[in-house]
């Protein structure tokens, strides 16, 4: 799977979030897991309330954070294939 450009990032289908203070805690009905999502990985689960491109969820990031463009890129590409591995990101 490449993750990058134009790849869809979309929330996993059976995902269940809630939100508690500044974190979304997640279960995924398909690992069985229970994960909490705050500051950086927050702001992708918010973005993601409708599906984008891995670009569009990268510049959300760079403007809103204005951080290094590349260690941002970096940084969401390690999250969206650990969060796709375990079922919570889909990616297409």
């Amino acid at each position: 799977m490449s993750i990058g450009g134009t790849a869809r990032l979309a929330r996993g289908k059976d995902v269940m979030a809630a939100v508690l203070d500044d974190t979304v805690m997640l279960m995924s009905a398909e690992s069985d897991g229970y994960y909490g999502l705050d500051g950086v990985a927050r702001a992708v689960w918010d973005r993601l309330e409708t599906p984008a491109t891995f670009d569009e969820v990268h510049a959300h990031l760079v403007a809103m954070f204005e951080h290094d463009p590349e260690a941002i890129r970096a940084d969401l590409i390690a999250f969206v294939e650990d969060a796709s591995a375990e079922g919570v990101l889909d990616v297409a």
